[in-house]
C-alpha cells in the first residue's frame, strides 16, 4: 500500500512531463528518405554492461535525482519494489551517423539527451518507492509514427522491441530476484510495454510479482 500511494502522488507530474514531450516530439523532426530494408541496423545492445542502461540502482545516473529544496529523498537502497522504465521517443532529428531508422545505445549524444530529459524528469520520479530499471535501446526514430509506410514502421519498432524484451530478460535473470515489479513507460516506450505485458505477464506465473502497469502517452 505504501509503494502504490507513493505512485499514486507522482501521476499528475509524469502525465504533465508527458504532455511537454509530446508536444516538443511532435514540433519538428527529420524525415527518413532511407527504406528500412537499404538502412544499416545499429549493433545490439549488452545488458551485462552497465553503459547499455539509461538508469540502474547500482550506478549514478539521472533517474537519482530528487526536486531541490525538497524533502524528498532518493530510496532505491531501501525500495521494496523494481520498476522497469520503458523511455519514450528521442531520437526525433536528423541523425549524426549512418543510424537511420533506429538509434545507436553507443551513441553518447542521445545518451545524453535521454539523461537529461526523460530519465532526469520522468524516470525518478519513482526513485523514492522503487529501485530504477530503465534500458538503453534502439529506439525507433520518431518517422516511424508519422510515415505512411507502415512496414518500415514497424520494421524499426520491432527491432526495438527485441531489445527492450532482452533487457527485461536480463533484468529478470539478474536482478529482480522475485521482488514486486511495476511497468511504466512513455510513447513509444508504451508500445513496447503493451507488449511486453503481453508476452510476460498476460497468463503468466509473473503476473503475481506485477505492482501495476503505468502506460502512457
Amino acid at each position: 500500500m505504501i509503494i502504490l500511494s507513493l505512485i499514486n502522488t507522482m501521476r499528475i507530474s509524469f502525465a504533465i512531463l508527458a504532455a511537454i514531450f509530446f508536444v516538443s516530439c511532435s514540433r519538428s523532426y527529420y524525415q527518413i528518405q532511407t527504406e528500412f530494408s537499404q538502412s544499416i541496423k545499429p549493433p545490439a545492445p549488452d545488458y551485462s554492461n552497465p553503459n547499455h542502461w539509461a538508469s540502474l540502482p547500482t550506478k549514478k545516473d539521472a533517474a537519482d535525482s530528487v526536486p531541490r529544496k525538497s524533502n524528498l529523498k532518493d530510496e532505491q537502497s531501501s525500495a521494496k519494489a523494481d520498476v522497469f522504465f520503458i523511455h519514450p521517443t528521442i531520437f526525433t532529428y536528423k541523425p549524426a551517423n549512418q543510424f537511420q531508422w533506429n538509434a545507436d545505445v553507443n551513441d553518447e549524444e542521445l545518451n545524453k539527451k535521454t539523461q537529461s530529459s526523460t530519465i532526469l524528469n520522468q524516470a525518478s520520479i519513482f526513485n523514492g518507492s522503487c529501485r530504477i530499471y530503465a534500458p538503453y535501446y534502439r529506439q525507433a526514430h520518431y518517422h516511424a509514427f508519422v510515415t505512411t509506410n507502415r512496414d518500415d514502421a514497424m520494421r524499426a519498432l520491432n527491432l526495438a522491441y527485441q531489445d527492450v524484451k532482452a533487457a527485461f530478460q536480463y533484468y529478470l535473470q539478474h536482478y529482480n530476484q522475485g521482488r514486486p515489479i511495476v511497468i511504466a513507460s512513455h510513447s513509444q516506450g508504451t508500445v513496447h510495454a503493451e507488449r511486453l505485458l503481453k508476452e510476460f505477464f498476460d497468463g503468466k506465473e509473473l503476473r503475481s510479482n506485477l505492482v501495476m502497469a503505468y502506460l502512457i502517452g
